[in-house]
């Protein structure tokens, strides 16, 4: 029951200020690159793929 509470509560608090904040955040961290023309063009790819669905 713990673990799926703090499920519940950690994308309400993500929610807040913009659901995709916090997946992009993950993004920067596991995928940053040297190159932040690169990535930028990735995010706004993600983006646009999640505004879609």
């Amino acid at each position: 029951m713990e673990k799926t509470q703090d499920a519940a509560q950690a994308p309400q608090r993500t929610e807040k200020s913009g659901d995709h904040m916090g997946r992009i955040s993950k993004f920067v961290e596991r995928h940053l690159t040297p190159k932040p023309d690169y990535y930028m063009e990735k995010v706004e790819t993600v983006l646009q793929t999640e505004k879609r669905e």
